[in-house]
């Protein structure tokens, strides 16, 4: 049944050994569905729910966050029920075994993966198995078809592109395989550029106009070359760039910023043990910044792409990429390493970094919950909304939900959770 709560979480007193604080944000929980057939009961009057209505005719809230907001609860409905409501509010259901948007943050077009697994394209990508997928808007209207619906493809928010790897890697030997990155397109097609390597991570920009990869190449005599491609939508190699440190190799260590101007990629120092992590410009392909704060590779820009947060090892810090300041940081002193202190698992940040938040871990890797806290580094736990944090990109709505990794073979995404935010914008 549709759950309005209308209750103020009390902010919440957070002890350190060096200082007491109360943030001056209160969350204040509009809407909450515990499971799918709590989401659907929601919908019995249509869409948008009362609730949803009301805000989204709030125009003392950003119309920016509305948006947003209405991608969210749109995209939550896509992935827990296979429904979508068109612009005339006209249900738009489809058959499927996943549904899952394309990227991450707004939410506006999704991946449908019809049943079964049997359609191929008749010349598929090297060592792709995934049957062809259906490309749709956050209304239902059908983009076209792609030639790659598995979960580790990335797309940009218009579903105008998307990135991924193919090939095969002797993963016996954990040798260099023969790998590409692998771009796709809604009217079925692809393009692979090969690449011989040892790790390869790629990230496609939000507006779709840029690819970027970071990669160990293979040399004359098994020589190992640090590398950084980047490429046009329609894979034009723009600059190839050979680096002094090699990649970080995980999953979130390379970035595009929204408005297409850096590139911020985490390397990792051999010699000394450290994880620097370079800001590029994406026109000249110069390096901009280097922050060698031995945090990790997790990295996110802030909508307005002024900040980038940076986590990983349980500590964390945003920057600004046009001075280079540490604006924020919160690091853990392992050596008093306390379970009850919540450590930095990921990292984001609102415009102008009004608001940090981040995905918190105690004792479990899998015992998560949000974060909050305001620029002058006044903390409250959310110890209320538990899941996968989003904050809108001027600060004014959270939303909580289940936490998924991209790879999961999970549908549902509940529990979903949204609150307003007042005194943090």
């Amino acid at each position: 049944m549709l759950n309005l709560i209308l209750a103020v979480l009390v902010p919440f007193l957070i002890t350190t050994a060096e200082e007491q604080t109360v943030s001056n944000i209160e969350v204040v929980e509009i809407f909450r569905a515990e499971t799918a057939e709590e989401l659907e009961a929601s919908l019995t009057d249509g869409y948008p729910m009362p609730w949803l209505e009301e805000i989204l005719n709030d125009e003392s809230i950003p119309e920016e966050d509305r948006y947003w907001l209405d991608c969210r609860v749109r995209a939550e409905i896509a992935q827990d029920l296979n429904l979508f409501f068109n612009e005339e509010g006209d249900l738009v259901f489809y058959e499927a075994d996943r549904i899952r948007s394309g990227e991450d943050y707004w939410r506006e077009c999704f991946i449908v993966n019809p049943p079964g697994v049997d359609e191929q394209v008749a010349d598929p990508p090297e060592g792709q198995t995934s049957g062809i997928g259906i490309l749709v808007d956050h209304f239902g209207n059908e983009i076209g078809e792609i030639a790659i619906s598995n979960s580790n493809s990335m797309l940009s928010r218009d579903g105008s592109v998307g990135v991924t790897q193919s090939g095969i890697q002797d993963m016996r030997s954990f040798g260099p395989g023969l790998m590409n990155l692998c771009f796709f397109y809604p009217d079925g097609s692809f393009i692979e550029f090969p690449i011989h390597h040892y790790r390869l991570n790629e990230t496609v920009s939000q507006s779709g106009n840029l690819v970027v990869a970071s990669c160990i190449d293979r040399g004359r005599n098994d020589q190992k070359i640090h590398k950084l491609y980047e490429f046009d939508s329609d894979m034009n190699l723009l600059f190839e760039k050979i680096l002094e440190l090699r990649p970080n190799n995980g999953s979130s260590s390379i970035a595009i910023s929204p408005n297409d101007g850096y590139i911020a990629l985490a390397t990792l120092d051999l010699q000394v043990g450290s994880y620097p992590v370079i800001l590029f410009d994406v026109e000249t392909g110069e390096e901009r910044h280097t922050w060698d704060l031995t945090i990790g590779n997790n990295l996110n820009f802030s909508p307005d792409s002024r900040f980038l947060c940076i986590a990983g090892g349980g500590a964390g810090a945003v920057v600004d990429c046009e001075s280079g300041e540490v604006v924020w940081s919160r690091f853990l002193d392992k050596a008093d390493y306390d379970p009850e202190i919540e450590q930095v698992r990921n990292l984001y940040c609102t415009n102008n970094a009004e608001i940090i938040y981040w995905l918190a871990t105690r004792i479990s890797p899998t015992a998560c919950w949000p974060m909050l806290s305001e620029h002058d580094n006044q903390i409250v736990i959310a110890n209320q909304i538990y899941g996968r944090p989003a904050i809108s990109p001027n600060g004014y709505i959270y939303v909580a939900q289940r936490y998924l990794t991209v790879a999961s073979s999970t549908v549902q995404e509940t529990p979903f959770r949204v609150a307003i935010l007042n005194g943090g914008e």
